[in-house]
């Protein structure tokens, strides 16, 4: 999506200064996507190992595309 659009001349080269392509979290245990990250044990799961997590439901948090990912129960 375009927000705006600038004409002038270009001194320098541009350079992208920030992305916002997600990061590809692995589950621990079978090697899939993960989809959930526990905040008891740091351990990243996917929706299927997730049911048979040893910790408890309410420390499993949803992976979003943030860096915030996992920090102080933000969820996106």
């Amino acid at each position: 999506m375009v927000l705006s659009v600038r004409e002038g001349i270009i001194y320098e080269p541009i350079r992208v200064l920030a992305r916002n392509n997600s990061l590809e979290f692995i589950c621990e245990e079978c090697k899939d996507i993960a989809t959930h990250i526990c905040q008891r044990c740091w351990k990243d799961c996917c929706d299927n190992c997730l049911e048979q997590h040893e910790c408890e439901d309410y420390y499993a948090m949803p992976i979003v595309n943030s860096p915030r990912t996992g920090v102080c129960g933000y969820m996106g």
